[in-house]
């Protein structure tokens, strides 16, 4: 629709887009703050896109931090071990 020069249909059809996802709020926020002038919008809009985005990144944060625990013990261990090695090559 954006093509044709309907800026209108164009929101009213990204708006309609489920889930609504960052990347489409960012396209409709960019959309209302170039063609229309609508900076309220475009705000509101890139707003609702970085609380999305920032939830995504803590989730994904969050679900990969036993990972990396579970990674920085087995390092940890292996240079335990590798410690106990050294040592025992004096005795």
């Amino acid at each position: 629709y954006f093509d044709r020069g309907d800026v209108d249909l164009a929101i009213i059809t990204y708006q309609k887009v489920q889930p609504i996802s960052a990347r489409i709020l960012n396209i409709i926020g960019q959309l209302c703050a170039e063609k229309k002038g609508d900076f309220t919008h475009a705000l509101r809009c890139h707003s609702q896109a970085l609380k999305m985005q920032e939830e995504v990144t803590r989730r994904r944060d969050f679900v990969s931090f036993p990972w990396k625990t579970f990674l920085e013990r087995r390092r940890c261990s292996r240079n335990v071990d590798e410690a106990r090695r050294y040592l025992s090559s004096f005795q």
